[in-house]
């Protein structure tokens, strides 16, 4: 009986993680000879993580056409992973990621990390990193559908404040190994290790407008972001946080990215489409007053365009793609495997390009006369997708995964091909679908010509298959197995060292619905 039509939706989550988690990887000989091997020297890695999230939804409906949605929200994570950062060996103190990626120049490093041998007091330095994370805000997104001049048009506007943190407040604890043990000597004191919060406020609009003009739609739209970033730095000689040594750094950033999308209907079945857009990314907030002052956004123009086929027995589409950044991010970071220093590198300019192609049918309805029970379906999709990459510029970055850049150097960690094939049977009590996914061997360095065996990964094939059978009306079993038939490969060589991919998993269940 309300005036008008509303909702209030109150959602809360609260979640614990532990798991047994290193940024320790292995030596390619290591890796060959057992790819899921653990050195003894992460025995006491462990990732440990609370989360909280609280999201208040408001939505009415003030006039037919028009709904105004408002959310409010607030999340939480509080993270502690306990994990090995450096070894000491021979009177020198080595990164593991150094060690790893050239086990021949630290073999006494490397005799450590495995516990092959004992070692001195404080010869493993463990990182504490414990951090807490917050971020809240509130937005509201006005939609609108209406004629304008005869001329239908789909509105969109919205508006967002947002504000988020992370605090730092490590330590570094130290340990010997004796015959593959690992025992505590030295206990690191909280902040000495890294004490500073990192923050950031930021201001979000847009507005977009979907044109139907006929068989032709055009949506032009564009977004305004504010965004002040600031660096509280303590310094790890003052874990009190008294403000005796503290470094304050502040940047702002504006980006104003406008957009336009078309699509035309050639037939009830073929569309054309195709679309430009800029794309905007905040740096992070700055370590140093150069940093303060020379603070760049990552900048981008992306273009696509394409044709799309859309029936009843099938659906595919074939869209080209090319993103030109005027300055691509990276940043130093371990788990990139880099220092840690968390400082961004500009990368200048790159182009990423190419072509994604993509149909799905089921195949009983494209033989409508064959003999097929009409409870049954054989669903069919296959993607593919070709992308290349290339650096537009000289440049030398301590960045790692970059290093010495040479203009036509293909970035790190992009795939040249992508597959995926899912193909099943499906009747009202049952089903079984296998999945197909390949992914091409990529370099981990930036560079060009033939991959280097030491920098890059496996190509692999991954299959996952699932089942499902209904018991009863609203109650049904289900087995899955991912990576079914236990593929090894080498997935990544960062942080540290070679990792490989998941193992076979085989997990079962019910499913309830009410």
């Amino acid at each position: 009986d309300a005036a008008y039509y509303q909702e209030i939706e109150l959602k809360g989550v609260y979640g614990d993680q532990q798991s047994d988690e290193t940024y320790l990887g292995l030596t390619n000989a290591d890796f060959l000879d057992d790819p899921y091997r653990r050195y003894a020297s992460s025995q006491q890695d462990e990732m440990e993580s609370h989360y909280s999230q609280f999201q208040l939804t408001h939505y009415i409906e003030p006039k037919r056409g028009m709904s105004l949605t408002t959310t409010a929200y607030r999340n939480t994570v509080d993270r502690n992973w306990y994990r090995l950062a450096e070894v000491t060996a021979g009177g020198s103190t080595v990164g593991i990621t150094g060690v790893l990626n050239t086990p021949a120049a630290f073999a006494n490093h490397l005799a450590v990390l495995r516990g092959d041998v004992n070692s001195a007091d404080d010869a493993l330095r463990v990182n504490a990193n414990d951090r807490t994370y917050l971020s809240t805000g509130i937005q509201t997104a006005l939609a609108w559908n209406t004629t304008l001049g005869g001329v239908e048009n789909a509105i969109e506007m919205g508006l967002r404040y947002h504000t988020d943190e992370e605090d730092r407040f490590q330590r570094q604890d130290r340990y010997r190994i004796t015959d593959g043990m690992m025992a505590l000597t030295t206990r690191g004191t909280p902040g000495t290790q890294a004490n500073q919060v990192l923050s950031a406020d930021a201001w979000a609009g847009y507005v977009l407008d979907r044109i139907t003009l006929g068989r032709l739609a055009l949506t032009p739209g564009v977004r305004y972001e504010y965004v002040s970033l600031r660096n509280e730095n303590f310094g790890t000689a003052d874990p009190g946080r008294t403000g005796s040594a503290l470094r304050h750094f502040e940047s702002t950033v504006t980006a104003l990215t406008p957009g336009l999308a078309a699509d035309y209907a050639l037939t009830d079945a073929w569309t054309v489409l195709g679309g430009v857009h800029r794309g905007f990314a905040p740096p992070a907030p700055p370590g140093n007053a150069a940093a303060a002052e020379n603070a760049e956004a990552e900048k981008s123009t992306a273009y696509e365009a394409g044709v799309r086929y859309t029936t009843p027995q099938l659906q595919g589409s074939v869209i080209g793609f090319f993103t030109d950044y005027e300055n691509l991010l990276g940043r130093d970071t371990f788990s990139s495997g880099g220092s840690g220093a968390i400082e961004q590198f500009n990368g200048g300019e790159v182009e990423v390009y190419g072509i994604e192609a993509s149909i799905g049918t089921d195949l009983g309805k494209l033989w409508p006369t064959a003999s097929v029970p009409q409870d049954l379906r054989f669903p069919l999709g296959v993607s593919y997708t070709y992308t290349k990459t290339a650096f537009q510029n000289d440049f030398v970055s301590s960045f790692g995964e970059w290093g010495t850049v040479t203009a036509g150097d293909a970035l790190p960690y992009v795939p040249q091909h992508q597959m995926f094939v899912s193909v099943g049977v499906e009747a009202r009590e049952w089903l079984v679908n296998i999945v197909v996914r390949y992914t091409d061997a990529v370099r981990t360095v930036a560079g060009q010509g033939d991959l280097l065996p030491t920098a890059s990964t496996d190509a692999s094939v991954v299959v996952d298959a699932n089942a499902e059978y209904a018991i009863v009306e609203n109650l049904r079993l289900f087995v899955s197995a991912n990576n079914l038939f236990d593929e090894d490969y080498i997935a990544s060589r960062r942080p540290s060292g070679v990792r490989p991919g998941a193992p076979q998993v085989v997990f079962a269940g019910v499913k309830v619905t009410f």
